[in-house]
């Protein structure tokens, strides 16, 4: 019933009284991370937001690279590249999801052995930026088309992802998006989300941690234009009608956001003195996921 609740409260919101262009808190994220004059983009951070991974082209070659970074103090360390997991003639550089535990990373790929087109492949973590040799994850969530842009829930029960037409290293087409859960270690057939939800081109899936507020990007929900981010909410079966995130979106191709268990700030990719930086933004209550509680901590037999 919460959730039913919450889905009136957005409507309202949305229909009197939240301004297109809602201003909230943001700031720039430290120049360790938005070292100047390079792109930086495709930010996901753990459940907690402690850990943070991110796509920048201040790199050896000038091409985007996976970074990680962890809070440290105040502030944040200095990014470091996530090591044994990616090939850069071969893997999508946009299209990779890191669970909210910070323990599994889901790529789209184009390795052998595959079923079609970019596959969605599954690694564990290894060390602190260290991930094991990813493994496709089979039919039946893979295709003969493109799947990309994973992103599992909270629990790990539930996949969300985009299937396309076209798709390359950094962008992609014609793409829908699907969902699919896991019970007894199996993923069943993954079904499409609603026609509301696949108007256009949509793409980049984030189910937050109350495993039922989706945020995605489209380029046909009207607005600013170009690719734009969105949400939906669930209850029961069905997903609300999606709404703008204008307090985020800019006027530019806004298509990556990541939002900690906390749910009330979101870390996304904007335009900055012509460059791509990554900003935090307070989320305002009505686009918020369901509170969810993190508990931390160890369980002992007392003697």
């Amino acid at each position: 019933m919460k959730v039913c609740v919450s889905i009136a409260l957005l409507l309202i919101g949305v229909s009197f009284g939240i301004p297109a262009h809602a201003q909230v808190a943001r700031k720039l994220l430290p120049r360790t991370i938005n070292v100047p004059t390079y792109d930086h983009f495709c930010p996901q951070t753990t459940a907690d937001g402690q850990e943070m991974i991110f796509l920048s082209t201040y790199s050896n070659t000038g091409l985007p690279t996976l970074r990680y970074t962890r809070k440290s103090g105040s502030g944040w360390t200095v990014p470091e590249d996530i090591t044994g997991l990616f090939k850069a003639e071969l893997d999508m550089a946009t299209g990779c999801g890191w669970s909210y535990d910070g323990q599994t990373m889901v790529i789209s790929s184009r390795r052998a052995p595959g079923i079609g087109g970019y596959d969605l492949w599954i690694s564990e973590r290894r060390g602190q930026s260290n991930f094991g040799a990813p493994v496709n994850l089979g039919k039946p969530v893979n295709s003969t088309s493109h799947d990309a842009a994973p992103y599992l829930s909270a629990d790990g029960k539930t996949l969300v992802f985009m299937r396309c037409q076209e798709a390359s290293r950094f962008s992609a087409n014609g793409c829908s998006l699907y969902i699919t859960t896991k019970s007894g270690g199996r993923w069943a057939e993954p079904t499409q989300l609603p026609a509301a939800i696949n108007k256009g081109n949509s793409q980049y899936p984030k189910l937050l941690a109350d495993g039922n507020t989706l945020y995605f990007s489209s380029d046909r929900h009207g607005g600013k234009g170009g690719m734009e981010l969105m949400m939906c909410r669930r209850c029961g079966g069905s997903w609300s009608t999606p709404v703008l995130l204008d307090f985020l979106n800019d006027g530019e191709d806004n298509t990556f956001v990541s939002v900690p268990g906390t749910g009330d700030v979101a870390v996304y990719s904007g335009k900055y003195r012509g460059e791509k930086r990554l900003i935090m933004a307070k989320i305002p209550e009505v686009y918020q996921p369901n509170k969810v509680y993190l508990i931390k901590g160890q369980v002992g037999l007392a003697d």
